[in-house]
């Protein structure tokens, strides 16, 4: 699906589907007092402008709808953004988000190998074990039937 226009508009229904949240919260978002989502009347519906949604969500990082709704449009592939993060701290944010995904992979993999070294230096130590029992048994049959064990 191709990102919508930013003149585009939809219905405060509508981009509570496409953003997979309820449409309250989009009409809540049109009556707050600081900064609310700009949006117009036609026949009693509530139009908002794509554009206008987005310069919403960019002033509105806070909100906990807002994180729902980027992730949905990202998923969504409704906006370059998906592709090609445009500002800095979202790359930053991308960055540290990694960072702490592979320290945290690589904390797991360490923790993994060193109980794998200790299980394998354990059943080293059993085979080893079992080598000197087998010999123990060989001499002691060898002594036992006053001959040659094979």
């Amino acid at each position: 699906m191709a990102p919508p226009q930013d003149s585009e508009q939809y219905t405060a229904r509508h981009l509570a589907q496409m953003l997979g949240l309820g449409t309250t919260t989009i009409t809540n978002w049109t009556k707050r007092h600081q900064a609310p989502l700009a949006f117009r009347k036609s026949g009693g519906r509530i139009l908002i402008r794509w554009g206008d949604l987005i310069t919403f969500l960019d002033a509105h990082p806070g909100l906990p709808a807002v994180a729902r709704a980027r992730d949905h449009i990202r998923n969504a592939g409704l906006t370059e953004e998906a592709v090609q993060p445009s500002k800095p701290q979202n790359l930053a944010a991308v960055a540290r988000a990694a960072h702490a995904a592979a320290r945290s992979a690589s904390q797991a993999a360490l923790t993994a190998a060193r109980k794998e070294k200790d299980s394998a230096a354990k059943h080293l130590q059993i085979v080893e074990d079992l080598v000197a029992a087998m010999t123990s048994l060989d001499r002691a049959l060898t002594t036992a039937l006053g001959g040659t064990a094979e």
